[in-house]
């Protein structure tokens, strides 16, 4: 169906192939970081009051992915209890992807993927006196990510 629009509940994300659980917001960031070159003094012929046009050089880019989740007491696929673990215990040089999931109630023309490898942090852990306990992490891209984009066929 053309022109439909992304229902940001169909987007996931995986760390180390697993899936987080409970996800509340997610969201990816890719900056292109850039440095003005200065301007020359007008030549001869050009006005001096003139406005010069700004032509920035590419330096470098840089990814990130964020999320929060519901924090668990018990097992679940992956949860705060597993990210701390890598945290403390593991590496925190993860796998990681940010993707479209098929969902039999949109009927999508494409799945992206877009995943490469990252620095993981837990941002924090919440416990509210009242409500949910929750956690947020991010990760910081590690070179360069891979983009696939899949079409669905029928």
């Amino acid at each position: 169906m053309a022109g439909q629009v992304l229902p940001g509940s169909v987007i996931g994300i995986t760390i180390n192939g697993k899936e987080i659980q409970c996800e509340l917001e997610s969201s990816m960031s890719i900056t292109v970081n850039t440095s003005d070159n200065d301007p020359c003094k007008p030549s001869s012929t050009e006005a001096y009051k003139a406005a010069k046009w700004t032509d920035p050089t590419v330096d470098s880019k840089s990814w990130e992915i964020t999320f929060n989740a519901k924090a668990f007491a018990d097992s679940v696929e992956f949860n705060n209890l597993d990210m701390l673990e890598l945290l403390i215990n593991g590496d925190p040089i993860v796998e990681v992807q940010f993707y479209t999931k098929q969902h039999p109630d949109y009927d999508f023309d494409e799945i992206a993927i877009f995943s490469g490898k990252g620095v993981l942090s837990m941002d924090d852990w919440t416990a509210p006196a009242e409500g949910e306990s929750t956690y947020s992490g991010t990760i910081a891209g590690k070179g360069k990510p891979t983009f696939v984009r899949t079409p669905i066929t029928t």
